[in-house]
């Protein structure tokens, strides 16, 4: 079973919140919770510096949204499928543990039963 971090911004979409993110997007992105919640393991720093980043966005009370039901499941530890884990920070504020990880410019993100390949976008500096 992968471990997985969750961005707060793949909730947020989940969520059906007003964002730049199309139909498709959001139906991967409920589809990648849904996954997760189902056959896989929650990451989440021990420190709680992610539950602080998800609290202002999403409803710990699980409702209305599939962001909101992940938000709750992550603090009732739903199932013992969170795992709370010590991450090293750099000097920059970052996750020093996670910086060696880096997605390749075409990596492929497994969604639902469906495999699609995403071109990573650039961002202007």
């Amino acid at each position: 079973m992968k471990r997985r971090v969750v961005d707060t911004n793949v909730a947020i979409v989940a969520n059906g919140r007003p964002t730049n993110a199309g139909p498709k997007c959001r139906l991967a992105a409920v589809d990648a919770l849904s996954d997760l919640v189902e056959n896989g393991r929650i990451a989440i720093d021990a420190a709680g510096e992610m539950l602080a980043e998800y609290r202002p966005h999403l409803n710990s009370k699980g409702q209305p949204g599939v962001g909101d039901r992940f938000m709750f499941l992550v603090v009732q530890n739903y199932d013992g499928k969170v795992d709370r884990i010590a991450l090293g920070k750099a000097p920059n504020s970052s996750f020093s543990t996670f910086q060696a990880i880096r997605p390749s410019p075409n990596s492929i993100h497994r969604t639902g039963n469906s495999r699609r390949r995403h071109a990573r976008r650039r961002r202007p500096s």
